[in-house]
């Protein structure tokens, strides 16, 4: 796909050039001219039948436009040894992300609901994902014809998208793969046919436009182009600064031509029509589950960044939560009206939950972040997660020496290497076990956390290893993704009290800097100011401490001989004692600066 993007792009840069001809805004070079011009700044060429044809672009405003667009068609820039590694760190967790079925699954979920909001297409969701999913067989006619067209992109379009390296990839793992005799290829055969069925869900919605346009009466052009519109991996425009950062951070581009879509069918007349009606379906049936659920204990539990990322729905008369993941854009607006829904129907929730909610979408669910290559690692250093809020390491844990904090889920892979790097590098400066399993985690994504995951299955034995938890529902490959046991084993008032809690010692720690001083005025000031806050410091103190034991107690029993369905029983049990405790200081004290 990405070779018959290139042809495509070759092909349209010729007709545009020769269209800028027609019109005076460019000059066409003879053979002769052309080989002995000095090539300048305003000369560009194509190749016809392998030979290059070189144009002149007048000097203008149109003729600037002409050839910024002409140039960035088939952008090489960029591509020094520094953005090759930050590109190879993108590529790294996109890849890991990517190839898990449970984005798979959910990235079609979302996709249905995005595609009709955007595209000229049925909004009948069953209609086009049979549609899209019956022309997308492989080898079939209209496959291989939007192929070829570029209406729709193989299993590198997230991966690569406008990467300058994506093609000599793709051309060398292709020339690894099916052009050499080796019978030692069938995993990588096996592994070729599963990225297959991803491209095949990620074209389904794409294709069905495509049909449902030359239905129409359109031409393979337009209706090519309409299909690969829905997301356009491709495209970047021609700024640098934006360049650079969809280059080295994931998803980023994605997000902005998602945007850029939306905004362009907004433009759009006919479609902004369809738009809206779609949103607004959306939005009133994500308030009509909120307002369904709001009442729901285990519900209000539920932390905001997984409120954000998902509609939760509890199946009545059952512990089952099942979470259908939100689209990104239509899903962000219809989040934010959901939210401001919440701050009429729940009157304990105030103003600055949808102003965070808001800034969080911004950052994470439309994905403007940090480059790949530093953000696991500000995250580490600043021990906080961007995505969920939690602190990566507890207060309590910070007081240990590195190696010893642990989770009762931590890694037994990560706990080995973080013995190791104790044992080489100065005290206090290696990795604990879970900074470790994060920083894989978010490195590495899906294929990461799996490849822990099975080297632990095969290192618990040979360690001599106690047996882990039975699996709950959460912990179930690909499902877990979508349905979790409705009383969790985390929730917002924990992470509320940890944040609260900092918030306040951080405050003390001020005030007594202040006497230290002896800024004696100051600190009078401030105590006088903060009294209600101040004690309820005590309190939180005294919470995170049981928390805290609980947390060792959990990680003893994860050790013991116990049988797994014991260990997670009473594992859970303890994690809902700490729930408990959590609600309890939340509901009764509440520092008037949180």
């Amino acid at each position: 796909n990405h070779l018959a993007s290139a042809s495509l792009k070759n092909q349209a840069a010729q007709e545009t050039l020769d269209s800028a001809v027609d019109v005076g805004l460019a000059v066409k070079l003879d053979k002769k001219s052309s080989s002995e011009k000095k090539k300048g700044s305003k000369d560009v060429f194509v190749r016809v039948n392998g030979e290059e044809q070189w144009y002149t672009i007048d000097d203008t405003t149109d003729g600037k436009l002409v050839l910024e667009s002409i140039s960035s068609l088939n952008y090489q820039g960029l591509n020094g040894a520094a953005m090759k590694v930050a590109r190879k760190f993108k590529r790294a967790l996109t890849y890991g992300v990517t190839a898990s079925p449970e984005f798979k699954i959910a990235n079609l979920i979302r996709d249905s609901i995005q595609a009709i909001a955007v595209g000229d297409m049925s909004v009948n969701v069953a209609k086009n994902l049979k549609q899209g999913w019956s022309t997308t067989k492989k080898m079939s006619s209209e496959i291989i014809q939007a192929t070829a067209a570029g209406g729709v992109f193989g299993d590198s379009g997230y991966i690569h998208g406008n990467d300058p390296d994506a093609i000599a990839i793709l051309m060398a793992d292709k020339v690894k793969q099916e052009n050499i005799l080796n019978t030692n290829l069938k995993l990588k055969n096996w592994w070729n046919h599963y990225q297959d069925l991803g491209a095949r869900l990620e074209n389904v919605n794409r294709q069905a436009n495509i049909q449902q346009k030359l239905a129409k009466g359109d031409n393979l052009l337009e209706a090519n182009f309409a299909g690969r519109d829905h997301l356009d991996f491709q495209r970047s425009g021609a700024y640098e600064a934006v360049r650079f950062l969809t280059q080295v951070t994931p998803f980023l581009n994605a997000r902005m031509q998602g945007l850029d879509k939306m905004y362009r069918a907004f433009e759009d007349p006919k479609q902004r029509a369809q738009m809206a009606s779609v949103i607004l379906a959306y939005s009133a049936a994500s308030v009509l589950l909120y307002l369904y659920m709001m009442d729901d204990e285990e519900y209000k539990e539920a932390e905001d960044w997984e409120r954000d990322t998902y509609h939760l729905v509890k199946l009545p008369n059952t512990d089952v939560m099942v979470r259908i993941p939100r689209p990104f854009e239509v899903g962000f607006v219809a989040n934010m009206v959901e939210r401001g829904v919440e701050q009429f129907a729940n009157p304990d929730v105030e103003f600055k939950v949808w102003r965070e909610r808001l800034q969080h979408g911004i950052v994470h669910t439309l994905s403007f972040n940090l480059p790949q290559i530093i953000a696991p690692a500000i995250d580490i250093r600043s021990n906080k997660s961007s995505f969920t809020g939690r602190n990566i390491e507890s207060m309590t844990m910070q007081r240990l020496s590195p190696k010893n904090r642990v989770k009762s889920y931590t890694s037994q892979t990560a706990k080995g290497l973080s013995h190791a790097m104790s044992a080489v590098m100065p005290e206090g400066s290696a990795l604990s076990p879970i900074q470790i399993d994060y920083a894989v985690q978010n490195y590495l994504g899906w294929m990461g956390s799996t490849g822990l995951d099975l080297v632990d299955l095969l290192a618990r034995p040979i360690m001599g290893e106690p047996s882990e938890p039975s699996m709950q529902l959460r912990d179930y490959p690909v499902i877990g993704r979508f349905v979790r046991e409705a009383k969790g084993n985390n929730a917002r008032q924990i992470t509320a009290l940890y944040d609260n809690r900092e918030y306040l010692n951080t405050m003390f720690a001020d005030i007594q800097q202040y006497k230290a001083n002896g800024e004696i005025a100051k600190y009078r000031e401030e105590m006088r100011d903060n009294r209600s806050d101040l004690a309820m410091r005590r309190a939180y103190n005294k919470a995170g401490l049981r928390m805290s034991r609980l947390r060792n107690k959990s990680i003893k029993i994860g050790k013991s001989n116990l049988s797994s369905e014991a260990k997670r029983d009473q594992m859970n049990r303890l994690s809902r004692q700490q729930i408990e405790i959590a609600k309890r200081v939340i509901d009764k004290f509440k520092p008037k600066g949180r």
